[in-house]
């Protein structure tokens, strides 16, 4: 699409994905902030701003843009996706539920969560626990 046929908003967003491409995210997030403002009623600058915000784990701030998007976009399944994430992160647990339910992840009826053990990696050491499913 040539930049004479797009509107004003889509060009800003264009450029807030420029700098984020370019590991730039100070300015990707002003300027998806200022697509907002311009166009508060389009799905891809929250869908991209709740992206940011999980990719830094700042959980809130992902919850909240992709809630956003999903109220503009409601089939959007990266949204909810990020969304199930950041609830569970944050201690939302019935919203998290919800969300992990649509994707068939939820318990069975009548099942009973029993403790899994998990392993971790880090900086190449391993660790084994045993955890409580939520």
């Amino acid at each position: 699409m040539s930049n004479s046929k797009q509107q004003p908003y889509q060009i800003l967003f264009e450029k807030a994905r420029a700098y984020e491409e370019a590991a730039d995210p100070y300015n990707a997030v002003k300027l998806y902030k200022r697509v907002i403002k311009d166009a508060p009623q389009w799905a891809p600058p929250y869908l991209r701003l709740g992206q940011i915000y999980k990719y830094r784990r700042e959980w809130k701030p992902a919850l909240y843009y992709n809630k956003k998007a999903i109220a503009l976009d409601a089939g959007n399944q990266q949204a909810w996706w990020d969304m199930g994430l950041a609830a569970t992160a944050i201690g939302k647990l019935r919203l998290a539920r919800n969300v992990w339910e649509k994707f068939g992840h939820g318990p069975k009826a009548g099942a009973v969560l029993k403790p899994a053990s998990v392993r971790l990696q880090f900086q190449r050491q391993f660790e084994v626990l045993w955890v409580q499913r939520i």
